[in-house]
């Protein structure tokens, strides 16, 4: 696994004056990384937020460095249970803004369970540069992307569980069987439909929030349950 830099070109993009809007310095220059193929278009170019502040922090703790060092330590690990990807992974640093093109859920949603942004390793403006914080999410992202460079987007309501029980895990976060999780994962387990792994995994507020149909089930009972699942 590789680690494609975006902070120092984002932080000196951020910089750049936003006056003009789409042709402002600013904007060219995001939109010439973009069509050279940097990973960079899950950042805000256009952002009011204090995101300079987040990516300058980000690399006075050296986040990329200590990303590849997280990949360095899970890839191997991974592979020997999960066997080879097959091409070389390469990652790197998304830092997100919420906004009115940006939501945090459905960004959340997109990035761990369609496959958008692949290879990031998506944190928000508002997250602490701390690295002590930093190698758990690094941990279950490097998994996240290892499983979609393999085999895609999860297909079911299981692979989606699978997958990121497997991240939070790895990550270190425990989890807890839930009863009403264990029944519905039994009834929708095949189920391809994302509003169905929506449900399951975030709750109900967070399923009607996206317009999709509740399963019964509390604030991310689904994901403390595909914790818990993994770990057994």
């Amino acid at each position: 696994m590789t680690v494609v830099p975006t902070l120092a070109f984002m932080a000196g993009v951020y910089r750049l004056s936003i006056e003009g809007g789409p042709t402002s310095p600013r904007f060219r220059a995001y939109a010439q990384a973009a069509a050279e193929l940097v990973p960079v278009h899950g950042y805000n170019p256009g952002t009011s937020k204090p995101v300079l502040a987040a990516v300058e922090a980000l690399l006075a703790a050296g986040a990329e460095a200590l990303l590849a060092e997280v990949a360095a330590e899970v890839a191997p690990a991974w592979m020997a249970r999960h066997g080879p990807v097959g091409e070389p992974v390469a990652m790197h640093i998304t830092v997100a803004t919420p906004g009115m093109w940006t939501d945090r859920l459905a960004t959340e949603v997109g990035h761990r369970l369609q496959g958008h942004d692949p290879g990031a390793a998506l944190l928000w403006f508002d997250q602490p540069a701390d690295p002590a914080a930093l190698r758990p999410l690094f941990a279950a992202e490097v998994v996240r992307s290892l499983h979609l460079a393999r085999a895609g987007p999860p297909a079911t309501l299981a692979q989606a569980v699978a997958r990121e029980g497997a991240a939070l895990a790895r990550a270190g976060e425990g989890g807890e069987i839930h009863p009403a999780a264990a029944e519905a994962l039994e009834v929708c387990g095949s189920d391809p439909a994302l509003s169905t792994m929506v449900a399951f995994l975030y709750g109900d507020d967070a399923a009607r929030s996206l317009g999709f149909t509740p399963l019964g089930l509390g604030d991310r009972v689904g994901y403390r349950h595909a914790a818990a699942l993994a770990a057994l």
